[in-house]
């Protein structure tokens, strides 16, 4: 399994704790951003094994 998948699998599945509103919004953004940077890498790396494909 791609670790990224992985991420994103406990990402998706966890459940944060937060005692404040402030807690909490900043425990959303967190898991937000780790979300974005997955969705960026795979979309870098996608990008890389389409460009090593031969011209159709």
């Amino acid at each position: 399994m791609n670790p990224f998948n992985l991420w994103t699998k406990l990402l998706t599945e966890a459940e944060f704790h937060a005692a404040t509103r402030s807690e909490q919004l900043v425990a959303e953004t967190c898991k937000r951003l780790l979300m974005n940077a997955i969705v960026c890498w795979n979309y870098l790396h996608l990008s890389q094994h389409l460009a090593r494909l031969p011209p159709e």
